[in-house]
């Protein structure tokens, strides 16, 4: 109810948002992921700052494939698109779904999209019931874990997540579970499997709803793990980043481990970008983060979740990400807004 209630607002924004005479003319292409998540609250919130800024329109697609969206972005199919940041190291190697594409033509064709700004799209949650009996990260050993759907980088970070923490492996110290995320939610309540490793945003109604009608405990990073330098490195990898979980987003039913005063709850994020053609000619690209930046506030206030997302710091997840550069008229916006942008992604 909440997505839709701020997929709601979104559009009515962007019907009342005032049009500039230029606004007719340049109409872009823009896809993304389904109503509700972060990626595509993102994207209508560039089309909102696009549209009064007189710059034009963007028609959105959403319930779109992310690492499709990058292959209609790279051939230029579609002008704009949130991208997982693990997706495009994937096709920078012509690796997982971009298998058939191969080596060779995936790096030509990853280098033809550059980002405007990156952003941590949510977090890997270890959730378990309050009363489980579950009470620590060493509580996992012997557990029923799930850890993702069968395909795509999710399970591999979670797992990489676990053993981080606790150095178990999946099939030695655990077993691991894979299913869809809403059959595995509907799993979860059932009581099919002992940890959830979920992947969502910050208050995520997923999560109210698990906790609607029994407590819940979220298991943040333990600080004397997450200040050493392994974690740092992993953490920091193509795909995720490093985050803390804000308190008081929930008014019942969860409690968290592991929260530091101050900044929260240590989680690993995971990343997408905001991806263009190369070609996008530079002003343009310019005029477009401008207008995000401008309306910023706004955009920010939106939904609950979207200060999580971090848009403000433009780099989160890129730096990671092997081959990813940002464009040129997007470098040139931020760094007029007092952001510094490192040399590696010029």
């Amino acid at each position: 109810m909440k997505h839709g209630m701020m997929a709601t607002i979104l559009g009515a924004a962007l019907m009342m948002a005032p049009m500039g005479a230029e606004a007719q003319g340049r109409v872009l292409t823009g896809e993304t992921t389904a109503v509700g998540g972060a990626p595509h609250a993102t994207l209508s919130g560039v089309a909102l700052a696009v549209r009064r800024a007189g710059l034009g329109d963007i028609q959105i697609q959403s319930g779109q494939t992310a690492t499709v969206s990058l292959l209609n972005v790279a051939r230029g199919v579609t002008d704009i698109a949130t991208i997982p940041t693990a997706g495009h190291a994937l096709l920078q190697n012509g690796r997982g779904p971009y298998q058939q594409v191969g080596a060779e033509a995936g790096a030509q064709l990853a280098a033809r999209v550059q980002a405007l700004f990156g952003m941590q799209t949510g977090y890997f949650q270890p959730t378990v019931y309050a009363d489980s009996g579950i009470e620590s990260w060493e509580d996992f050993r012997g557990k029923r874990i799930f850890v993702g759907p069968p395909s795509g980088a999710a399970a591999v970070n979670q797992m990489a997540l676990i053993e981080g923490v606790t150095g178990f492996v999946a099939g030695t110290d655990y077993e691991e579970i894979r299913m869809d995320w809403g059959a595995a939610h509907q799993a979860f309540i059932d009581g099919r499997f002992d940890v959830m490793m979920n992947a969502v945003i910050a208050p995520s109604p997923l999560v109210q709803q698990i906790a609607a009608s029994r407590e819940i405990r979220i298991f943040g990073i333990p600080e004397e793990i997450y200040a050493t330098a392994e974690w740092q490195e992993l953490v920091n990898s193509v795909g995720t980043t490093q985050a803390y979980h804000p308190m008081g987003l929930y008014e019942r039913g969860v409690q968290f481990e592991h929260v530091i005063e101050g900044k929260g709850a240590p989680m690993m994020g995971y990343t997408f970008y905001m991806g263009v053609s190369a070609d996008l000619p530079e002003e343009e690209a310019y005029r477009i983060v401008s207008s995000l930046i401008a309306n910023l506030g706004e955009i920010e206030a939106s939904a609950a979740f979207m200060p999580t997302v971090r848009i403000g710091e433009a780099t989160v997840g890129l730096v990671s990400t092997p081959g990813l550069k940002m464009h040129p008229g997007a470098i040139r916006a931020w760094e007029e807004a007092g952001v510094t942008i490192p040399d590696s992604l010029k």
